[in-house]
């Protein structure tokens, strides 16, 4: 018989309080009025809270990857002209006319 799963580890509430999914969904809320739940005292609850935001994700591709691009500050240098063309793998395409420069965002260096 398969009883509840046992819990391996458990985050803080100071860990959670200070983590960057939490970040990320405060930030949604804030400029895209959508509003995703986060335990701060109940770790196990965030399980099934995560589930809504990746059900999210996924439902709505292009907004979800629109927001990363945004909540990460992503510079381009020439922007892009749709988010996700076409929508099937292989072959989608991301950021359609955008171009970035990998080392200016990976070790923070302004090129250019």
């Amino acid at each position: 018989m398969v009883g509840e799963p046992r819990v391996l580890w458990s985050p803080s509430s100071s860990v959670i309080r200070d983590s960057n999914i939490l970040r990320f969904v405060n930030w949604l809320r804030e400029f895209y009025g959508l509003n995703f739940e986060v335990s701060i005292d109940n770790p196990r609850e965030n399980v099934k809270n995560y589930d809504a935001l990746w059900r999210w994700s996924v439902d709505n591709l292009e907004t979800f990857w629109e927001t990363v691009w945004r909540y990460f500050n992503v510079t381009s240098h020439t922007p892009y002209t749709k988010v996700l063309e076409p929508a099937k793998m292989p072959g989608a395409r991301w950021f359609v006319g955008s171009r970035l420069n990998y080392a200016e965002h990976v070790l923070g260096l302004p090129v250019g």
